[in-house]
């Protein structure tokens, strides 16, 4: 038993497929930005008391030092752990600075639906709560 447990625990901290190196995105818990994800590159990756983190560099932000990052973590008293780092969204390119935002939609959107936009150098999550035809 105690090796299933092991195993479970393993395959859940540090069997992930990124590397050094790679960009990726990292949400944020902080006030005014919980749900956010901003673009990182991994600086390196580590354990300490079982538990994996990430150092990473943010790419929007180079005046920002580089932020240690635990990879499952709880937010406030909840029992659930998130996982605070996720493959990086594809490249999304301007034409021109005022061109309206790009929407990749197979068929319309429908309340329930997740979805992610690009605003203030991060993307945000959320959930289509109604639809104003316009």
């Amino acid at each position: 038993m105690k090796r299933t447990l092991f195993f479970k625990y393993k395959m859940s901290q540090t069997n992930l497929p990124f590397k050094d190196g790679q960009t990726v995105e990292v949400r944020s818990f902080e006030p005014g930005y919980r749900g956010a994800w901003f673009r990182c590159k991994i600086v390196r990756i580590y354990i300490v008391e079982r538990k994996l983190y990430y150092s990473l560099k943010y790419l929007d932000y180079e005046e920002e030092e580089i932020h240690e990052q635990q990879v499952f973590q709880r937010f406030g008293d909840e029992e659930k752990e998130w996982i605070m780092v996720r493959p990086s969204y594809p490249s999304v390119h301007k034409v021109k600075a005022d061109q309206e935002p790009i929407d990749v939609a197979h068929g319309s959107w429908k309340v329930g639906d997740l979805v992610d936009w690009h605003k203030d150098d991060c993307y945000w999550s959320g959930t289509v709560f109604g639809n104003q035809e316009q």
